[in-house]
């Protein structure tokens, strides 16, 4: 725990890292809006690959440039699993 005392007021911001644990579920969800959704700084890792390949497989679309991921699932007309 911290504690803070006598301090003057903060502002600035900070930038998060991706964490697959949360981000991958986040590319889950993708598939049921549809429309284009973009994420930042997405890791260019094998398990992110691997949940984009099987992204396609249904017949979404995505772009992987610098980190940003766009996914689009607009394309998607059923779902058979």
């Amino acid at each position: 725990m911290y504690i803070v005392e006598n301090s003057q007021k903060l502002s600035g911001s900070i930038t998060i890292g991706w964490s697959k644990n949360a981000g991958l579920p986040l590319i889950a969800a993708s598939l049921l809006i549809p429309w284009k959704v973009t994420l930042h700084n997405v890791p260019d890792i094998a398990d992110t690959h691997d949940f984009l390949h099987f992204y396609t497989s249904l017949g979404a679309n995505y772009s992987l440039i610098d980190n940003t991921l766009i996914l689009d699932s607009s394309k998607i007309s059923t779902l058979n699993i």
